[in-house]
């Protein structure tokens, strides 16, 4: 099929609405053939011909003004494509979205079994190819288009479906887990509005007022993939890349409905805090160091804190804060403490619903990502024969953080989500279609809710939902799978926990009857399976600042039986060093450095300048190349202990 087609004929230039007018007109006899035809500007020929198919009952009137495709007819009529589209929508809302050979094999079947004449390829069993019956007539044709590269087979069909069709289009779909389509339902989304309704109407708090707060993972390695110009006909083009895996740096972003920002937190996967993080930072920033790089209790504690000295909230000018139902921050009795005494309501979002209620997650996390793969990029590409290291992230986020962090997009998130303005009918009902695969009934809350405050209390914590995972876990740079689907079977698109049933839907009863067998019968939405499931006990709304809930989360915590320690055997071995020597090819060895040792014992590390003989926690260290004094391996960011060159040397050169 030519891409961008030029008509060469001027034949059917009258329009299909003068057609119809003009057909009606002659069968109502108001006009005359050449009366109607001078009058809406179409041949008369045609005009006579489509009249007395009208008047024989071969042609309906409503598609009586319709251009025709000369010799070649449509399969499918304009109601069964109009069913099909349905179909396609609906698929589509509930995330079981059909791709091009799926369709073209449901097409298919429904020629089939609904005894339509078509020329699709009976072989294959898909629609759009011709059969063998039709390809010697146009094999001659065939030839010429391919000689221009025009032709793509089996796709000529599915092409000019979707140009009848625009509002459908082929789209690359984003992952979403199946906790997250089931935790997306209407009675958990209301209870969330209910409970932020009840806050505004107590604290009345103004778009200044209302903050969110969310982690999130930076990494020195860059997932997406931008497409980039190379050489036609190339098998595989790379990329230059920092190391096959990244090291991971969490940041903690937080704006307000009025399009302020509070300087950022990082937490680097490091024992001790290098200066150099903080040098490139974000103005304002929190830098801590934590081995794990994650958030922690204290850590957020630390940021509590950040946030009230940037924020100033009183008595007369309470905040409101809304995060998600991380451990380190609803299982925190610091954190409930700090906030009651800074008049601070936190409000936690429900279980896997942030991906659409979290002003965050809709406005800024997108457009951060974008903007940290294209610094990380433009980093590789200014420092050739470098790899982007721990001491560089806090100058690439800063780049990338300071074209992110417009007021446009924390405006637009508090919009788009409903909470600033507030809007609880901001979700229609093809937002909660997923959910409807299997209308779990344990995922409704508890109807036997608090009130978010109470009049005794000038501020209160809100919580809605037991811990889940913070989204820190997942980095900014998500990869999206490409659509590696085979022709194979259309039920490898249902697992094995679905069952087929034929739902609901928004047809007519006169819609049902253009297919003697509908496209649900022979691939029916899926339909999940009533499982009665043993599940862990799921939160509800309630006041963690009143006495109830402080108390249940004290006891909790005392109740909580710790782990047994493993014994950890002792040695008399002080430290583990790597070195190099010419032996090692693969794996660096670590050489057991004696306490007898008086050179070893006076080292010092570059950094944080520990003696060597007063580290006590084993903690591997690295030489450098170039000036031969040792470090720790955390303090000196090491990605290769073999070529390591320290800052110091670095900034010589």
């Amino acid at each position: 099929m030519v891409r961008n087609y030029i008509r060469k004929s001027n034949r059917q230039s009258w329009l299909e609405d003068d057609m119809k007018m003009a057909v009606l007109a002659v069968v109502e006899r108001s006009l005359t053939y050449d009366a109607a035809s001078i009058r809406y500007e179409v041949p008369r020929s045609t005009l006579q011909d489509r009249v007395n198919k009208v008047k024989e009952g071969k042609l309906n009137v409503q598609q009586c003004g319709l251009k025709a495709l000369g010799h070649y007819q449509k399969v499918f009529s304009i109601e069964q494509e109009n069913v099909l589209v349905q179909y396609l929508k609906d698929m589509e809302s509930r995330l079981f979205g059909l791709t091009q050979n799926h369709f073209r094999k449901l097409a298919f079947e429904l020629a089939e079994r609904n005894n339509i004449a078509h020329n699709f390829n009976k072989t294959n069993g898909l629609a759009g190819e011709l059969s063998n019956d039709y390809f010697y007539l146009y094999i001659l044709k065939f030839i010429v288009i391919l000689s221009f590269n025009f032709f793509y087979v089996g796709q000529d069909w599915l092409k000019g479906f979707l140009l009848r069709h625009p509002e459908l289009s082929v789209r690359i779909p984003e992952p979403t887990s199946a906790v997250r389509a089931m935790g997306f339902n209407r009675p958990v989304v209301n209870s969330f509005y209910d409970l932020l309704k009840k806050c505004y109407e107590t604290h009345h708090f103004k778009p200044e007022q209302i903050f969110n707060v969310d982690e999130s993972g930076l990494s020195n390695v860059a997932k997406s993939r931008a497409k980039i110009i190379s050489q036609k006909g190339r098998r595989q083009v790379g990329k230059l890349s920092s190391a096959e895996r990244g090291q991971n740096v969490t940041v903690t972003i937080c704006f307000s409905a009025s399009g302020s920002y509070i300087p950022p937190l990082l937490i680097f996967p490091r024992v001790r805090l290098n200066p150099d993080f903080e040098e490139e930072a974000p103005p304002g920033s929190l830098v801590v160091c934590h081995p794990s790089g994650w958030m922690q209790s204290e850590i957020f504690v630390q940021w509590l804190h950040h946030f009230i000295k940037h924020t100033h909230p009183t008595k007369e000018n309470p905040i409101l804060l809304l995060l998600d139902g991380h451990v380190t921050h609803v299982k925190n009795l610091e954190v409930i403490d700090v906030a009651r005494k800074n008049n601070i309501v936190i409000i936690c979002f429900p279980p896997h619903t942030t991906h659409k209620l979290q002003p965050l997650d809709v406005s800024f996390m997108g457009p951060l990502s974008t903007y940290y793969s294209q610094e990380l990029d433009l980093w590789l590409l200014n420092h050739p024969g470098q790899v982007v290291g721990l001491r560089h992230i806090s100058k690439i986020f800063r780049e990338a953080y300071l074209k992110a962090a417009t007021p446009k997009n924390a405006i637009s998130g508090f919009r788009k989500t409903g909470i600033a303005p507030f809007n609880s009918d901001i979700f229609d009902n093809s937002d909660f279609a997923p959910a409807e695969t299997t209308n779990n009934i344990e995922m409704s809350l508890d109807t036997q809710t608090q009130p978010c405050c109470s009049a005794d209390n000038n501020s209160a914590l809100a919580l809605y939902s037991t811990p889940q995972p913070s989204s820190s876990a997942n980095t900014l740079n998500t990869e999206q799978p490409a659509d590696n689907v085979q022709n194979a079977a259309v039920s490898s698109l249902l697992s094995q926990s679905l069952v087929l049933e034929t739902p609901h839907t928004t047809f007519s009863s006169n819609e049902k009857q253009i297919f003697t067998i509908s496209p649900e019968i022979i691939l029916p939405i899926p339909k999940a399976q009533n499982i009665n499931r043993s599940s862990r006990r799921r939160g509800k709304t309630a006041i963690i600042t009143e006495s109830p809930y402080k108390k249940e989360l004290q006891e909790a915590k005392e109740n909580s039986k710790p782990l047994p320690k493993k014994k950890q055997k002792k040695n008399n071995i002080k430290k583990r060093l790597f070195t190099s020597t010419d032996e090692e090819e693969i794996h660096p060895k670590k050489l057991c450095v004696s306490t007898d040792d008086d050179d070893s014992a006076d080292e010092e590390c570059i950094y944080c300048s520990m003696p060597y003989k007063e580290d006590s926690k084993g903690e591997k260290w690295v030489k450098c190349i170039n000036c031969c004094r040792w470090c720790h391996e955390l303090c000196g960011g090491v990605d290769n202990w073999k070529t390591y060159i320290c800052d110091l040397c670095i900034k010589k050169k």
